[in-house]
């Protein structure tokens, strides 16, 4: 697959990552996607599957103004790992 090489080294850490308690929650979530994420005809990742992620969140019974917390932490996360990934290609 074209810009996926599962055999590379992984990037080297430049800094240690300080995880708020008040992040906690959505970056573990986030960390628990694994494969849903969209890719290009080209090997590129797109975004996340969102349609994958919603029944996702539905399923661990927030409120609506959770619900609506944790979308957006994850559209912010989501948008950095596009950023750190297309730094990579």
């Amino acid at each position: 697959m074209v810009g996926l090489d599962i055999f590379a080294p992984p990037p080297q850490v430049e800094q240690d990552v300080v995880l708020w308690r008040e992040n906690a929650n959505s970056a573990h979530f986030f960390a628990s996607l694994g494969s849903r994420w969209i890719y290009g005809s080209m090997g590129g990742v797109l975004g996340l599957r969102w349609e994958a992620i919603y029944p996702l969140m539905d399923r661990i019974g927030l409120d609506c103004e959770a619900w609506d917390a944790l979308r957006f932490d994850l559209e912010v996360m989501e948008g950095a790992a596009l950023e750190e990934m297309a730094k990579r290609r």
